[in-house]
């Protein structure tokens, strides 16, 4: 898999202390769709409610930022037409910043 750049703006703060972390404030679920045909959009949702359609290959960004220690859950709602998007790290919690690591590929 080639490394994306992350989506950068956070609401929140962290402190890190040796292997622990924490966090306040809200932060932010994103990361990278490859593969989407020029021309075609993919709509993902995060837990169940939070939609975004993505129109183009790139960084993302859902708009609803999530309380530190909070799940989260991204899956595909709409899939491009003629393709097949898989979400890969798809769930986890948030555990003081932001998270940049969900990936949609696309074929």
């Amino acid at each position: 898999m080639t490394a994306f750049g992350a989506p950068s703006a956070s609401t929140g703060t962290s402190t890190t202390t040796g292997s622990s972390s924490t966090g306040t404030g809200t932060f932010t679920i994103g990361g990278a769709v490859t593969g989407l045909d020029l021309g075609k959009s993919v709509t993902l949702q995060n837990n169940s409610g939070d939609n975004l359609t993505v129109s183009a290959k790139g960084l993302f960004t859902f708009v609803t930022p999530l309380n530190n220690n909070s799940t989260y859950n991204v899956s595909v709602l709409i899939q491009p037409t003629g393709q097949t998007c898989t979400v890969l790290n798809s769930s986890g919690s948030i555990n003081g910043s932001n998270v940049v690591s969900v990936y949609v590929v696309c074929q």
